[in-house]
Protein backbone atom coordinates (compact mmCIF):
# COMPACT_ATOMS: atom_id res chain seq x y z
CA UNK A 1 0.00 0.00 0.00
CA UNK A 2 3.01 2.43 0.87
CA UNK A 3 4.69 1.42 -2.64
CA UNK A 4 1.73 3.10 -5.02
CA UNK A 5 1.68 6.29 -3.21
CA UNK A 6 6.02 6.65 -3.35
CA UNK A 7 5.45 6.18 -7.26
CA UNK A 8 2.57 8.80 -7.12
CA UNK A 9 4.74 11.01 -5.51
CA UNK A 10 7.86 10.26 -7.67
CA UNK A 11 5.77 10.80 -11.11
CA UNK A 12 4.52 14.29 -9.47
CA UNK A 13 7.75 15.44 -8.62
CA UNK A 14 9.14 14.19 -12.37
CA UNK A 15 6.03 15.92 -13.91
CA UNK A 16 6.67 19.68 -11.92
CA UNK A 17 10.34 18.92 -13.07
CA UNK A 18 9.89 18.55 -16.12
CA UNK A 19 6.97 21.43 -16.21
CA UNK A 20 9.97 23.86 -15.05
CA UNK A 21 12.26 23.02 -17.38
CA UNK A 22 9.81 23.50 -20.46
CA UNK A 23 9.07 27.08 -18.88
CA UNK A 24 13.13 27.67 -17.94
CA UNK A 25 13.48 26.75 -21.82
CA UNK A 26 10.11 29.11 -23.04
CA UNK A 27 11.90 31.57 -21.15
CA UNK A 28 14.93 31.38 -22.75
CA UNK A 29 13.00 31.27 -26.29
CA UNK A 30 11.45 34.53 -25.66
CA UNK A 31 14.47 36.55 -24.28
CA UNK A 32 16.32 35.62 -27.36
CA UNK A 33 13.66 36.58 -29.56
CA UNK A 34 13.41 39.65 -28.32
CA UNK A 35 17.25 40.18 -27.77
CA UNK A 36 17.06 39.50 -31.91
CA UNK A 37 14.34 41.82 -32.52
CA UNK A 38 16.28 44.37 -30.53
CA UNK A 39 19.81 43.66 -32.05
CA UNK A 40 17.82 43.84 -35.82
CA UNK A 41 16.16 47.08 -34.42
CA UNK A 42 19.17 48.69 -33.41
CA UNK A 43 20.09 47.84 -36.57
CA UNK A 44 17.75 48.93 -38.52
CA UNK A 45 17.73 52.12 -36.72
CA UNK A 46 21.85 52.73 -37.69
CA UNK A 47 20.74 52.18 -41.37
CA UNK A 48 18.58 54.81 -41.10
CA UNK A 49 21.04 56.72 -39.17
CA UNK A 50 23.59 55.94 -41.99
CA UNK A 51 21.31 56.70 -44.70
CA UNK A 52 19.87 60.22 -43.20
CA UNK A 53 23.97 60.70 -42.95
CA UNK A 54 24.23 59.97 -46.82
CA UNK A 55 21.49 62.22 -47.95
CA UNK A 56 22.11 65.11 -45.68
CA UNK A 57 25.41 66.09 -47.98
CA UNK A 58 22.78 66.85 -50.19
CA UNK A 59 21.83 69.97 -48.89
CA UNK A 60 24.69 71.66 -50.30
CA UNK A 61 22.51 72.04 -53.53
CA UNK A 62 20.97 74.64 -51.57
CA UNK A 63 24.09 77.15 -51.05
CA UNK A 64 25.16 76.12 -54.35
CA UNK A 65 22.04 77.24 -56.11
CA UNK A 66 22.02 80.77 -54.55
CA UNK A 67 25.49 80.96 -55.38
CA UNK A 68 25.07 80.31 -59.11
CA UNK A 69 21.75 82.56 -58.96
CA UNK A 70 24.01 85.26 -57.74
CA UNK A 71 26.81 84.91 -60.45
CA UNK A 72 29.43 83.37 -58.10
CA UNK A 73 30.82 80.71 -60.00
CA UNK A 74 33.57 79.66 -57.63
CA UNK A 75 31.40 79.04 -54.73
CA UNK A 76 28.82 77.23 -56.59
CA UNK A 77 31.34 74.25 -58.14
CA UNK A 78 32.95 74.11 -54.16
CA UNK A 79 29.13 73.58 -52.71
CA UNK A 80 28.36 71.21 -55.89
CA UNK A 81 31.36 69.41 -55.42
CA UNK A 82 30.45 69.27 -51.46
CA UNK A 83 26.79 67.63 -52.51
CA UNK A 84 28.18 65.19 -54.59
CA UNK A 85 31.25 64.13 -52.53
CA UNK A 86 29.99 64.19 -49.15
CA UNK A 87 27.00 61.63 -50.01
CA UNK A 88 29.43 59.58 -52.15
CA UNK A 89 31.55 59.02 -49.23
CA UNK A 90 28.87 58.08 -46.16
CA UNK A 91 26.76 55.54 -48.75
CA UNK A 92 30.36 53.66 -48.41
CA UNK A 93 29.00 52.73 -44.58
CA UNK A 94 29.66 49.03 -44.14
CA UNK A 95 25.96 48.44 -42.25
CA UNK A 96 24.54 50.57 -45.46
CA UNK A 97 26.38 48.56 -48.19
CA UNK A 98 25.29 45.48 -46.24
CA UNK A 99 21.64 46.44 -45.84
CA UNK A 100 20.98 47.06 -49.71
CA UNK A 101 23.48 44.23 -50.86
CA UNK A 102 26.24 46.08 -51.92
CA UNK A 103 30.12 44.89 -51.63
CA UNK A 104 32.44 46.78 -49.51
CA UNK A 105 34.98 49.30 -51.05
CA UNK A 106 38.86 48.68 -50.88
CA UNK A 107 40.41 50.41 -47.69
CA UNK A 108 42.81 52.16 -49.98
CA UNK A 109 39.99 53.86 -51.68
CA UNK A 110 37.96 54.45 -48.20
CA UNK A 111 40.79 56.27 -46.94
CA UNK A 112 41.59 58.68 -50.13
CA UNK A 113 37.28 59.23 -50.22
CA UNK A 114 37.76 60.15 -46.36
CA UNK A 115 40.79 62.48 -46.94
CA UNK A 116 38.89 64.17 -49.89
CA UNK A 117 36.01 64.46 -47.95
CA UNK A 118 37.02 66.23 -45.05
CA UNK A 119 39.92 68.14 -47.13
CA UNK A 120 36.58 69.56 -49.25
CA UNK A 121 34.53 69.95 -46.37
CA UNK A 122 37.26 72.42 -44.52
CA UNK A 123 37.99 74.17 -48.01
CA UNK A 124 34.62 75.20 -47.55
CA UNK A 125 34.55 76.34 -44.46
CA UNK A 126 37.74 78.07 -45.63
CA UNK A 127 36.42 79.89 -48.18
CA UNK A 128 32.95 80.94 -46.10
CA UNK A 129 35.60 82.66 -43.95
CA UNK A 130 37.17 84.65 -47.18
CA UNK A 131 33.20 86.14 -47.53
CA UNK A 132 32.70 86.99 -44.23
CA UNK A 133 36.24 88.56 -43.50
CA UNK A 134 35.87 90.78 -46.90
CA UNK A 135 38.67 89.16 -49.33
CA UNK A 136 36.04 87.65 -51.26
CA UNK A 137 33.54 90.42 -51.17
CA UNK A 138 33.31 91.97 -54.22
CA UNK A 139 32.72 95.79 -52.66
CA UNK A 140 35.60 95.31 -51.17
CA UNK A 141 37.85 93.69 -54.06
CA UNK A 142 37.51 96.42 -56.21
CA UNK A 143 38.14 99.66 -53.31
CA UNK A 144 40.52 101.92 -55.06
CA UNK A 145 39.49 100.77 -58.98
CA UNK A 146 38.52 102.86 -61.71
CA UNK A 147 35.55 99.86 -62.20
CA UNK A 148 34.11 100.82 -58.63
CA UNK A 149 32.58 103.58 -59.71
CA UNK A 150 29.87 101.91 -62.01
CA UNK A 151 26.65 100.46 -61.40
CA UNK A 152 26.64 98.68 -58.44
CA UNK A 153 25.36 95.23 -59.90
CA UNK A 154 28.37 95.79 -62.31
CA UNK A 155 31.08 95.78 -59.78
CA UNK A 156 29.37 92.98 -58.16
CA UNK A 157 28.64 90.49 -61.24
CA UNK A 158 32.33 91.11 -62.62
CA UNK A 159 35.11 88.60 -61.83
CA UNK A 160 37.58 88.92 -58.93
CA UNK A 161 41.12 90.49 -59.26
CA UNK A 162 43.88 88.91 -60.46
CA UNK A 163 45.39 88.81 -56.78
CA UNK A 164 42.29 87.76 -55.09
CA UNK A 165 42.49 84.40 -57.61
CA UNK A 166 46.18 83.83 -56.60
CA UNK A 167 45.93 84.48 -52.75
CA UNK A 168 42.83 83.70 -51.56
CA UNK A 169 41.39 80.43 -54.00
CA UNK A 170 44.40 79.20 -55.88
CA UNK A 171 46.96 79.36 -52.78
CA UNK A 172 44.99 78.60 -50.25
CA UNK A 173 43.64 75.07 -52.45
CA UNK A 174 47.21 74.14 -53.30
CA UNK A 175 48.01 74.06 -49.28
CA UNK A 176 44.83 71.69 -48.92
CA UNK A 177 45.68 69.24 -50.99
CA UNK A 178 49.53 69.49 -49.62
CA UNK A 179 48.02 69.05 -46.30
CA UNK A 180 46.08 66.13 -47.64
CA UNK A 181 48.83 64.07 -49.60
CA UNK A 182 50.91 64.50 -46.59
CA UNK A 183 48.67 62.16 -44.94
CA UNK A 184 48.26 63.77 -41.52
CA UNK A 185 47.47 60.83 -38.50
CA UNK A 186 44.46 60.62 -38.03
CA UNK A 187 43.98 61.65 -34.36
CA UNK A 188 45.49 64.78 -34.78
CA UNK A 189 43.71 65.16 -38.53
CA UNK A 190 41.26 67.70 -37.40
CA UNK A 191 43.19 70.20 -35.20
CA UNK A 192 45.81 70.21 -37.85
CA UNK A 193 42.98 71.10 -40.72
CA UNK A 194 41.56 73.77 -38.13
CA UNK A 195 45.48 75.09 -37.56
CA UNK A 196 45.76 75.10 -41.09
CA UNK A 197 42.32 77.14 -41.58
CA UNK A 198 43.68 79.63 -39.20
CA UNK A 199 47.42 80.17 -40.83
CA UNK A 200 45.19 81.06 -44.14
CA UNK A 201 42.79 82.83 -42.84
CA UNK A 202 45.40 85.01 -41.40
CA UNK A 203 47.62 85.30 -44.24
CA UNK A 204 44.98 85.66 -46.88
CA UNK A 205 43.57 88.56 -44.51
CA UNK A 206 46.65 90.65 -44.23
CA UNK A 207 47.70 90.48 -47.41
CA UNK A 208 44.11 92.00 -48.76
CA UNK A 209 44.14 94.69 -46.87
CA UNK A 210 47.53 95.62 -46.91
CA UNK A 211 47.21 95.56 -50.98
CA UNK A 212 48.31 98.89 -51.93
CA UNK A 213 45.18 99.74 -53.62
CA UNK A 214 42.77 98.77 -50.68
CA UNK A 215 45.31 99.76 -47.46
CA UNK A 216 44.64 103.67 -47.89
CA UNK A 217 40.71 102.43 -47.42
CA UNK A 218 41.26 99.50 -45.02
CA UNK A 219 41.05 101.88 -41.98
CA UNK A 220 37.32 103.00 -43.51
CA UNK A 221 36.39 99.26 -42.54
CA UNK A 222 38.28 97.91 -39.90
CA UNK A 223 37.45 100.22 -37.54
CA UNK A 224 33.83 100.80 -37.93
CA UNK A 225 31.24 98.72 -35.75
CA UNK A 226 29.21 97.13 -38.79
CA UNK A 227 32.44 95.25 -39.94
CA UNK A 228 32.82 93.33 -36.57
CA UNK A 229 29.42 92.96 -36.58
CA UNK A 230 29.03 91.15 -39.65
CA UNK A 231 32.08 88.56 -38.70
CA UNK A 232 30.92 88.14 -35.54
CA UNK A 233 27.16 86.95 -36.68
CA UNK A 234 28.34 84.94 -40.15
CA UNK A 235 31.67 84.08 -38.94
CA UNK A 236 32.32 83.31 -35.47
CA UNK A 237 28.70 82.14 -34.11
CA UNK A 238 28.13 79.97 -36.68
CA UNK A 239 31.59 78.45 -36.53
CA UNK A 240 31.50 78.27 -32.36
CA UNK A 241 28.01 76.00 -33.29
CA UNK A 242 30.02 74.51 -35.91
CA UNK A 243 33.43 73.33 -33.50
CA UNK A 244 30.51 72.56 -30.55
CA UNK A 245 29.03 69.67 -33.10
CA UNK A 246 32.48 68.26 -34.57
CA UNK A 247 33.54 67.83 -31.10
CA UNK A 248 30.36 66.11 -29.96
CA UNK A 249 29.83 63.46 -33.24
CA UNK A 250 33.80 63.17 -33.06
CA UNK A 251 34.14 62.20 -29.24
CA UNK A 252 30.71 59.64 -29.19
CA UNK A 253 30.61 58.90 -33.49
CA UNK A 254 27.25 60.20 -33.40
CA UNK A 255 26.22 60.02 -37.27
CA UNK A 256 22.63 62.28 -36.04
CA UNK A 257 24.89 65.11 -34.57
CA UNK A 258 27.56 64.35 -37.96
CA UNK A 259 24.25 65.39 -40.25
CA UNK A 260 23.09 67.69 -38.19
CA UNK A 261 26.75 69.30 -38.51
CA UNK A 262 25.95 69.32 -42.24
CA UNK A 263 22.78 71.30 -42.34
CA UNK A 264 24.07 73.79 -40.12
CA UNK A 265 27.34 74.17 -42.72
CA UNK A 266 24.89 74.43 -45.75
CA UNK A 267 22.73 76.81 -43.73
CA UNK A 268 26.23 78.62 -42.98
CA UNK A 269 26.87 78.73 -46.30
CA UNK A 270 23.62 80.56 -47.60
CA UNK A 271 23.54 83.06 -45.01
CA UNK A 272 26.99 84.42 -45.90
CA UNK A 273 26.83 84.20 -49.69
CA UNK A 274 23.04 86.01 -49.33
CA UNK A 275 24.89 88.29 -46.91
CA UNK A 276 27.54 89.55 -48.60
CA UNK A 277 26.44 89.37 -52.01
CA UNK A 278 23.45 91.02 -53.17
CA UNK A 279 20.95 89.07 -54.47
CA UNK A 280 19.52 91.01 -57.62
CA UNK A 281 19.21 94.83 -58.84
CA UNK A 282 16.40 95.36 -56.84
CA UNK A 283 18.83 95.12 -53.68
CA UNK A 284 20.94 98.49 -55.27
CA UNK A 285 19.26 100.58 -52.59
CA UNK A 286 20.35 97.68 -49.81
CA UNK A 287 23.70 97.84 -50.57
CA UNK A 288 24.19 101.13 -51.01
CA UNK A 289 23.32 100.86 -47.44
CA UNK A 290 25.32 98.45 -46.66
CA UNK A 291 28.35 100.53 -48.22
CA UNK A 292 28.00 103.16 -46.18
CA UNK A 293 27.43 100.94 -43.20
CA UNK A 294 31.23 99.79 -43.69
CA UNK A 295 32.29 103.21 -45.23
CA UNK A 296 31.48 105.41 -42.41
CA UNK A 297 28.89 107.38 -43.86
CA UNK A 298 26.12 106.44 -41.18
CA UNK A 299 28.31 107.10 -38.24
CA UNK A 300 25.60 107.50 -36.06
CA UNK A 301 24.54 103.62 -36.09
CA UNK A 302 28.14 102.48 -37.51
CA UNK A 303 30.21 104.50 -35.03
CA UNK A 304 34.37 104.04 -34.85
CA UNK A 305 35.28 101.51 -32.37
CA UNK A 306 39.17 101.83 -32.48
CA UNK A 307 39.34 101.80 -28.92
CA UNK A 308 37.46 98.85 -28.42
CA UNK A 309 39.52 96.19 -30.42
CA UNK A 310 42.31 97.17 -28.27
CA UNK A 311 40.27 94.40 -26.11
CA UNK A 312 41.11 91.75 -29.17
CA UNK A 313 44.48 90.30 -27.93
CA UNK A 314 43.15 89.64 -24.11
CA UNK A 315 39.87 88.52 -25.74
CA UNK A 316 41.04 85.67 -27.99
CA UNK A 317 44.31 84.58 -25.50
CA UNK A 318 43.15 84.84 -21.86
CA UNK A 319 40.35 82.37 -22.70
CA UNK A 320 42.87 80.54 -24.88
CA UNK A 321 45.31 80.01 -22.17
CA UNK A 322 42.37 79.08 -19.68
CA UNK A 323 40.61 76.70 -22.03
CA UNK A 324 43.91 74.66 -22.66
CA UNK A 325 44.63 74.33 -19.46
CA UNK A 326 41.62 72.63 -18.62
CA UNK A 327 41.91 70.55 -21.56
CA UNK A 328 45.21 69.52 -20.00
CA UNK A 329 44.14 68.68 -16.90
CA UNK A 330 41.31 66.76 -18.61
CA UNK A 331 43.35 64.68 -20.70
CA UNK A 332 45.98 64.11 -18.40
CA UNK A 333 43.80 63.79 -14.93
CA UNK A 334 46.33 65.94 -12.82
CA UNK A 335 47.95 69.13 -13.29
CA UNK A 336 51.48 69.18 -14.40
CA UNK A 337 51.92 73.11 -14.93
CA UNK A 338 52.56 72.70 -18.36
CA UNK A 339 54.27 75.91 -20.37
CA UNK A 340 52.57 77.60 -23.21
CA UNK A 341 55.66 78.40 -24.53
CA UNK A 342 56.68 74.71 -25.61
CA UNK A 343 53.28 74.04 -26.98
CA UNK A 344 53.88 70.97 -28.78
CA UNK A 345 54.62 69.02 -25.28
CA UNK A 346 50.79 68.79 -24.17
CA UNK A 347 48.33 67.68 -26.35
CA UNK A 348 46.20 68.25 -27.34
CA UNK A 349 46.00 71.58 -25.24
CA UNK A 350 48.95 72.67 -27.35
CA UNK A 351 46.74 73.00 -30.75
CA UNK A 352 44.99 74.88 -28.88
CA UNK A 353 47.34 77.30 -27.72
CA UNK A 354 48.63 77.40 -31.38
CA UNK A 355 45.38 77.93 -32.53
CA UNK A 356 44.37 81.05 -30.07
CA UNK A 357 48.22 82.28 -30.38
CA UNK A 358 47.90 83.24 -34.09
CA UNK A 359 45.12 85.37 -33.85
CA UNK A 360 46.01 87.01 -30.95
CA UNK A 361 49.52 87.67 -31.97
CA UNK A 362 47.86 89.16 -35.30
CA UNK A 363 45.41 91.52 -32.67
CA UNK A 364 48.20 92.66 -30.65
CA UNK A 365 49.84 94.06 -33.93
CA UNK A 366 46.78 95.74 -34.58
CA UNK A 367 46.51 97.20 -31.27
CA UNK A 368 50.25 98.68 -31.74
CA UNK A 369 49.42 100.27 -35.17
CA UNK A 370 45.89 101.56 -33.07
CA UNK A 371 48.97 102.84 -30.48
CA UNK A 372 50.47 104.48 -33.12
CA UNK A 373 47.90 106.26 -34.68
CA UNK A 374 46.37 107.46 -31.08
CA UNK A 375 47.24 110.97 -32.50
CA UNK A 376 46.81 111.93 -35.80
CA UNK A 377 44.95 109.04 -38.33
CA UNK A 378 47.59 108.04 -40.89
CA UNK A 379 44.94 106.88 -43.28
CA UNK A 380 44.04 110.36 -44.04
CA UNK A 381 46.32 112.67 -45.56
CA UNK A 382 48.87 114.78 -44.39
CA UNK A 383 49.31 115.80 -40.63
CA UNK A 384 49.29 118.72 -39.06
CA UNK A 385 52.19 120.60 -38.11
CA UNK A 386 51.82 120.24 -34.30
CA UNK A 387 50.97 116.19 -34.88
CA UNK A 388 53.99 114.65 -34.74
CA UNK A 389 54.19 111.41 -33.33
CA UNK A 390 56.85 111.34 -30.95
CA UNK A 391 60.20 109.71 -31.90
CA UNK A 392 60.32 107.29 -29.12
CA UNK A 393 56.55 106.14 -29.52
CA UNK A 394 57.65 105.37 -33.23
CA UNK A 395 60.29 103.07 -32.25
CA UNK A 396 58.26 101.82 -29.80
CA UNK A 397 55.48 101.06 -32.41
CA UNK A 398 57.78 99.41 -34.76
CA UNK A 399 59.67 97.09 -32.00
CA UNK A 400 55.95 96.12 -31.36
CA UNK A 401 55.83 95.17 -34.56
CA UNK A 402 59.53 93.03 -34.30
CA UNK A 403 58.02 91.34 -31.20
CA UNK A 404 54.51 90.12 -32.74
CA UNK A 405 56.75 88.35 -36.17
CA UNK A 406 59.19 87.13 -33.67
CA UNK A 407 56.25 85.53 -31.74
CA UNK A 408 54.31 84.21 -34.71
CA UNK A 409 57.73 83.02 -36.03
CA UNK A 410 57.61 81.08 -32.66
CA UNK A 411 54.87 79.75 -33.02
CA UNK A 412 55.91 77.96 -36.51
CA UNK A 413 59.09 76.58 -35.10
CA UNK A 414 57.37 74.78 -32.24
CA UNK A 415 58.45 71.18 -32.00
CA UNK A 416 60.58 71.29 -35.40
CA UNK A 417 63.34 73.53 -34.79
CA UNK A 418 63.82 73.66 -30.76
CA UNK A 419 66.69 76.25 -30.63
CA UNK A 420 64.91 78.26 -33.18
CA UNK A 421 61.89 78.50 -30.77
CA UNK A 422 63.84 79.18 -28.10
CA UNK A 423 65.29 81.83 -29.55
CA UNK A 424 62.03 83.36 -31.11
CA UNK A 425 60.34 83.30 -27.91
CA UNK A 426 62.86 85.29 -26.05
CA UNK A 427 63.07 87.77 -28.70
CA UNK A 428 59.39 87.85 -28.42
CA UNK A 429 59.13 88.29 -24.47
CA UNK A 430 62.40 91.20 -24.56
CA UNK A 431 61.47 93.37 -27.75
CA UNK A 432 57.81 93.14 -26.25
CA UNK A 433 59.56 94.87 -23.09
CA UNK A 434 61.51 97.71 -24.98
CA UNK A 435 58.33 98.16 -27.27
CA UNK A 436 56.15 98.67 -23.83
CA UNK A 437 58.60 100.96 -22.34
CA UNK A 438 59.63 102.98 -25.09
CA UNK A 439 55.71 103.91 -26.03
CA UNK A 440 54.85 104.74 -22.80
CA UNK A 441 57.67 106.66 -22.70
CA UNK A 442 56.31 108.83 -25.16
CA UNK A 443 53.58 110.11 -23.32
CA UNK A 444 56.25 112.21 -20.30
CA UNK A 445 55.83 115.26 -22.23
CA UNK A 446 52.21 115.49 -21.45
CA UNK A 447 50.69 115.76 -17.88
CA UNK A 448 50.07 113.42 -15.43
CA UNK A 449 46.30 112.27 -15.54
CA UNK A 450 44.92 109.13 -14.21
CA UNK A 451 45.09 107.50 -17.56
CA UNK A 452 48.56 108.26 -17.77
CA UNK A 453 49.19 106.79 -14.25
CA UNK A 454 47.51 103.65 -15.15
CA UNK A 455 49.60 103.04 -18.32
CA UNK A 456 53.13 104.08 -16.58
CA UNK A 457 51.93 101.21 -13.26
CA UNK A 458 50.81 98.45 -16.27
CA UNK A 459 53.72 99.08 -17.88
CA UNK A 460 56.43 98.95 -15.17
CA UNK A 461 54.46 95.90 -13.64
CA UNK A 462 54.38 94.17 -17.14
CA UNK A 463 58.23 94.61 -18.32
CA UNK A 464 58.79 93.49 -14.62
CA UNK A 465 57.16 90.48 -14.79
CA UNK A 466 58.22 89.39 -18.31
CA UNK A 467 61.36 90.21 -17.43
CA UNK A 468 61.62 87.57 -14.30
CA UNK A 469 60.05 84.84 -16.70
CA UNK A 470 62.99 85.99 -19.47
CA UNK A 471 65.81 85.37 -16.52
CA UNK A 472 64.06 82.35 -14.99
CA UNK A 473 63.35 80.71 -18.48
CA UNK A 474 67.40 81.03 -19.32
CA UNK A 475 67.92 79.69 -16.58
CA UNK A 476 66.06 76.58 -16.31
CA UNK A 477 66.81 75.91 -19.98
CA UNK A 478 70.89 76.01 -19.10
CA UNK A 479 71.68 78.54 -22.09
CA UNK A 480 73.98 79.80 -19.16
CA UNK A 481 75.46 77.12 -17.26
CA UNK A 482 74.61 77.33 -13.23
CA UNK A 483 73.57 75.13 -10.74
CA UNK A 484 69.83 76.64 -9.89
CA UNK A 485 66.95 74.80 -9.23
CA UNK A 486 63.78 76.59 -10.76
CA UNK A 487 60.81 74.35 -9.96
CA UNK A 488 58.12 73.77 -12.61
CA UNK A 489 55.27 75.73 -10.95
CA UNK A 490 57.43 79.04 -10.62
CA UNK A 491 58.25 78.95 -14.25
CA UNK A 492 54.93 78.35 -14.98
CA UNK A 493 53.41 81.04 -13.42
CA UNK A 494 55.86 83.70 -14.15
CA UNK A 495 55.29 82.70 -17.79
CA UNK A 496 51.50 82.69 -17.50
CA UNK A 497 50.96 86.15 -15.79
CA UNK A 498 53.73 87.89 -18.24
CA UNK A 499 51.42 86.50 -21.07
CA UNK A 500 48.21 87.94 -19.64
CA UNK A 501 49.99 91.01 -18.83
CA UNK A 502 51.34 91.25 -22.22
CA UNK A 503 47.87 90.77 -23.71
CA UNK A 504 46.03 92.88 -21.33
CA UNK A 505 48.55 96.00 -21.86
CA UNK A 506 47.30 97.39 -24.90
CA UNK A 507 43.74 98.46 -22.84
CA UNK A 508 45.50 101.25 -21.01
CA UNK A 509 45.22 102.65 -24.11
CA UNK A 510 42.13 103.16 -24.73
CA UNK A 511 41.18 106.69 -23.99
CA UNK A 512 43.70 107.88 -25.61
CA UNK A 513 43.05 106.01 -28.65
CA UNK A 514 39.16 106.71 -29.05
CA UNK A 515 40.12 110.32 -28.71
CA UNK A 516 42.85 110.17 -31.21
CA UNK A 517 40.15 108.66 -33.39
CA UNK A 518 37.05 110.13 -32.73
CA UNK A 519 38.74 114.09 -32.79
CA UNK A 520 40.99 113.89 -35.71
CA UNK A 521 39.46 116.19 -38.42
CA UNK A 522 39.86 113.79 -40.94
CA UNK A 523 36.68 111.86 -39.80
CA UNK A 524 34.94 115.39 -39.43
CA UNK A 525 36.11 116.89 -43.13
CA UNK A 526 36.99 114.64 -45.04
CA UNK A 527 33.97 111.98 -45.84
CA UNK A 528 34.89 108.70 -47.15
CA UNK A 529 34.64 107.81 -50.86
CA UNK A 530 32.13 106.04 -52.15
CA UNK A 531 32.05 102.64 -54.23
CA UNK A 532 28.96 102.86 -55.70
Amino acid sequence: MVLPAVERHTRLLVGDLQGGILLEQASDFVQAQVQDASVHAAGGLEVLLALLLAISGLAFLAPARVAYGLGRMWHASIFALMAGLLPLYHACDDKLSAAFGLASLPGSFRTSLRLADHGCVYFCILQLGFLALGPEDPIFQWMGESKITRENMEVLSSSPPWDIVLLIRVVPAVAMIVFLSSCPPWEDFHWQAVVLLDVLWLLGLALFWLHPKRSKNASKVLVRMGYWLRLWKHAVLPLSVLMFLLVGFTANGSKALHASWHFVLAYMAVSVVRTVISQSSADALRESQRLEECQGSSPAWNPVVASKLLFGAGLVGVPTLVASAIMNFHSLHSWTWPLLSMPMMTRPGGYLVVLGALPALAALGAAFWLIGSSGPCPAFGERDAGEDIPVSKKMGVMLGYLSVAFGLACVASGGFLPRLHCCCLLSFFVFMVMAMAMTAASTLRTSLSQDRTCLYVATAASCTVTLSFVVLFVLSSQYIQNSYYIPQPILAMSEYLSTVSILLWPLCWSSEVHVGWQAHKAWRMSPPSQMA
